[in-house]
């Protein structure tokens, strides 16, 4: 009889704690580097970690979002370093979204394989500069030939894009009533007319790399179209958003985490009893860390059920909510106990600092749409 799906989910969560800790945790400064590790990036491909959410056929773990939220986790919390946590969830949700969501067999086949040895990896490429990821500003424009299409424009701030041997490009593809149309497109980074800019260095999470690319009528054969043309904003791009929430809510658990563990071991090398005041915030913050953790993992499980969608945003929203109450309570709490974080601990928090601030904005203009359409009776809850 074969491993259980639970059993496999189990042993890859187990061996990303375990990698983590060897492999990540001990290489100091990590936090601090701008040059990607590729090194450490070939350990975690040969470690089978990079093909966590492939499917199974092309050499993967074979597991769904659940399993890449909590492996996501356990590199977190064990391997004190969220750069090199995105880097390894975007690679994982771009093969587990993208990928296995819209690509033909052929596009699998040439992909997947890869992806799961780590020997390749994809970016989407689709904000650009002074425009961000709005629809309504993207110039990147493509056009049928005779052997295919031509992609022309440039983008920008692409996670993993100074690595990604291949690019799932957006462009416009046409205009209806005024309204801008898109498609996708599978872009190997060889592909004459494609250049790679940058890296990026954002200051944070790194040594997670962003970069650019410049496409110079980059000609693509006809195969090189993702899933369906004209309609990849609305299929690809706004689910996506909602993917990239749900599965970054296991790494950020992880950190904070992290961060508990340190607090806890610190307050056991006391001597005496634990203050009063400290003992209250300490459960209080275990007991929100506990909610937090069934908010993912159920959030994670409605990924993969995409019918229930309309119940997905209000638990992204009261994760993101409660986490940053949790962040904000572990640093006072730290503060009152007299707890001195090690230089690994201390870069994990101002990375967090970064990514709960981010979450707070994001997350207030969605909770106000959802108020609105509460009022409006479209709340779909």
């Amino acid at each position: 009889m074969g491993k259980t799906r639970d059993s496999i989910m189990t042993g890859i969560v187990r061996d990303a704690a375990e990698f983590a800790a060897a492999r990540i945790a001990a290489r100091p400064g990590l936090s601090t580097e701008r040059d990607f590790p590729a090194d450490l990036w070939r350990e975690m491909g040969s470690a089978g970690l990079l093909g966590t959410g492939v499917p199974r056929k092309y050499g993967g773990g074979g597991v769904g979002y659940p399993g890449i939220s909590a492996a996501g986790g356990a590199l977190a919390r064990h391997g004190l370093c969220l750069g090199i946590t995105l880097s390894w969830l975007m690679h994982q949700i771009t093969a587990r979204f993208f990928m296995c969501r819209f690509a033909s067999p052929g596009q699998e086949q040439a992909v997947l394989p890869a992806m799961a040895q780590g020997t390749a990896t994809a970016s989407i490429a689709i904000s650009e500069p002074g425009a961000g990821g709005h629809p309504k500003h993207l110039r990147t424009s493509v056009e049928k030939s005779a052997g295919g299409y031509v992609l022309r424009g440039e983008k920008s701030f692409l996670t993993n894009g100074p690595i990604a041997g291949f690019f799932i490009v957006l462009a416009v593809s046409g205009q209806d009533g005024g309204r801008k149309r898109y498609s996708a497109f599978l872009v190997p980074r060889d592909c004459p007319g494609l250049s790679v800019t940058g890296p990026l260095d954002v200051g944070f999470l790194r040594p997670c790399p962003h970069g650019g690319i410049i496409l110079d009528g980059c000609e693509v054969p006809p195969g090189s179209l993702l899933g369906n043309p004209d309609t990849a904003y609305e299929d690809m791009v706004l689910p996506f958003r909602e993917v990239e929430d749900t599965s970054m809510m296991g790494p950020i658990l992880g950190a904070q985490g992290a961060r508990m563990d340190e607090i806890i071991a610190s307050l056991r090398r006391m001597s005496g009893p634990v203050p009063d005041e400290t003992a209250f915030r300490l459960g209080g913050v275990s007991s929100s860390l506990a909610a937090l953790d069934v908010l993912a993992r159920e959030a994670a499980f409605l990924l993969e059920n995409p019918g229930a969608s309309d119940h997905l945003e209000p638990l992204v929203l009261a994760f993101r909510s409660l986490c940053g109450q949790v962040h904000r309570e572990i640093g006072d709490m730290a503060a009152l106990a007299g707890h001195h974080p090690s230089e690994a601990h201390r870069l994990l928090g101002l990375d967090l600092d970064q990514v709960v601030q981010f979450a707070g904005r994001v997350g207030r203009l969605k909770q106000n749409r959802l108020g609105a359409r509460l009022v409006t009776g479209h709340s779909g809850v």
